[in-house]
């Protein structure tokens, strides 16, 4: 890359540093006390019985405009929701977070797995400006982006630690699609209003990890080793990468005959599920290899975890 990305470089300096001092703060705390109960329904009848939903035991999807999960190999309503999407898995598996945006107003939610209780983890009333979440259990933080009309900001809400608030401020290069790694400090992103995109991983320094016309939604890989995302090259057709996290190196995942969106990783890594655009279903990969197929579980827009 030449002059303008060391430009970026320059201007993300600052912002990597405070982002690595926040996340090994954040990596100290303990787990506080849940937020008030949200009065959702802990349990639904909705149930979708279909042999081929065991392979993707454990993934939560939208459907409907409610949060559906795949448990004992049948597809269950768990969760009643305005609108869930940004959908994401806490580290540990044990919950999820997701947003719901009425009108202008956002609220955040987290669930435990089993009995999907819900409690409001943060709410704003700039909702058409959230981007992103990721809840981590460790620290009990909430991650969030909002796109400025010059910045694009990423948010820390530690609530184990007196409900403290942190914010960065980066270029508005960097887009508002981003994952985070909390156990070796690292924050991956993807570049907005350029092209081609870029992947930036910001890890003390900024690095340019791979180059396309469009990108979208990273995912790191349970072992942090590898990132998971979609886009395209050059006007070609839709696909998934997985990208190598320390010399960024890419390898194409099949996929199905739509736009793969939502890909996720499995919990240990050895599987990559996606929403299909074409056939509305979820389709599952093997990882490293192995053509993708169509599960048949019918998905809507809002995002996967697993």
């Amino acid at each position: 890359m030449g002059g303008g990305s060391r430009t970026r470089r320059a201007r993300l300096a600052v912002p990597a540093s405070l982002l690595l001092m926040v996340l090994l703060v954040l990596g100290g705390c303990t787990k506080g006390p849940g937020g008030p109960d949200s009065g959702e329904p802990e349990a639904l009848t909705g149930v979708d019985r279909h042999p081929r939903h065991s392979s993707l035991e454990g993934l939560v999807f939208v459907r409907e405009g409610a949060i559906w999960a795949v448990e004992n190999g049948e597809a269950r309503l768990v969760i009643e929701s305005d609108s869930p999407w940004s959908l994401r898995d806490s580290r540990s598996g044990e919950a999820i977070s997701y947003a719901s945006l009425t009108g202008a107003h956002a609220r955040v939610y987290s669930a435990l797995r089993g009995d999907w209780r819900t409690d409001v983890i943060w709410e704003t009333g700039l909702g058409s400006l959230l981007a992103e979440v990721v809840h981590d259990d460790v620290a009990d933080a909430l991650w969030f982006s909002a796109s400025g009309e010059h910045t694009v900001t990423i948010g820390i809400r530690d609530r184990a630690g007196g409900e403290q608030e942190h914010a960065m401020v980066l270029p508005v290069e960097v887009g508002p699609s981003f994952t985070v790694s909390f156990d070796e400090p690292s924050l991956f992103l993807i570049g907005a209003a350029q092209e081609p995109a870029v992947l930036y991983a910001v890890d003390g320094e900024v690095r340019s990890l791979f180059e396309a016309s469009r990108l979208f939604t990273p995912r790191l890989s349970p072992d942090a080793r590898h990132l998971l995302v979609a886009g395209t090259q050059g006007g070609a057709a839709f696909r998934l990468w997985v990208i190598a996290v320390g010399s960024g190196e890419a390898a194409e995942i099949d996929t199905g005959p739509g736009v793969p969106v939502d890909a996720v990783w499995s919990r240990d890594g050895t599987r990559i599920a996606f929403r299909d655009t074409e056939t509305g279903t979820v389709w599952i990969a093997p990882y490293p290899t192995g053509q993708a197929s169509d599960t048949g579980l019918v998905a809507d827009e809002g995002g996967l975890c697993w």
